[in-house]
């Protein structure tokens, strides 16, 4: 990832966080346990030049091309182990969701957005299957922020994931 990359994402995360608001949560019907040894691994890719394929532990990501996008994948894993992972595709502005260890615990995830009129957007998705996507619908070049928790929905010590992508 290049420096100019780096440095235009946080650029985003400084000028959009005040105004993000709207949210998507995904939750089992279960109350979601911390798991003892949560790590994660993130990947950002320009869809401007890509079709792109990454390989993980369940069933891979495509990414198809985008002009202007920022694709964004996050795995979750407990004590080394691929529990949970959450894409950001901007074809189509779609949010893949997975909870690849169907165990009564979950994640709580936000995907959050400011429409260009300035008007916050919400969507929300509760995949029993183990996973689900949800479509956005978003202007292109839209800035979206992913946050997952585990264990409680809210609460900053939780907070496993928090990104930023580019519809």
């Amino acid at each position: 990832m290049s420096a100019r990359t780096t440095t235009k994402r946080r650029l985003m995360a400084l000028l959009s966080a005040p105004l993000v608001m709207a949210g998507m949560v995904v939750a089992p019907a279960s109350t979601a346990q911390a798991h003892d040894t949560i790590s994660t691994t993130e990947t950002w890719r320009d869809t401007s030049d890509c079709w792109c394929h990454l390989p993980d532990e369940y069933d891979g990501t495509v990414f198809q091309h985008d002009a202007g996008g920022e694709a964004y994948k996050g795995r979750i894993y407990a004590n080394e182990e691929l529990v949970g992972k959450i894409e950001f595709h901007p074809y189509d502005e779609k949010v893949w969701m997975y909870d690849t260890e169907v165990n009564g615990d979950g994640f709580y995830v936000q995907v959050s957005w400011t429409e260009p009129d300035g008007r916050w957007r919400r969507a929300l998705d509760s995949p029993n299957s183990g996973h689900g996507v949800t479509d956005l619908d978003i202007a292109e070049g839209t800035t979206v922020r992913i946050q997952v928790w585990d264990d409680g929905f809210y609460f900053d010590d939780s907070q496993i994931l928090d990104a930023y992508a580019t519809a």
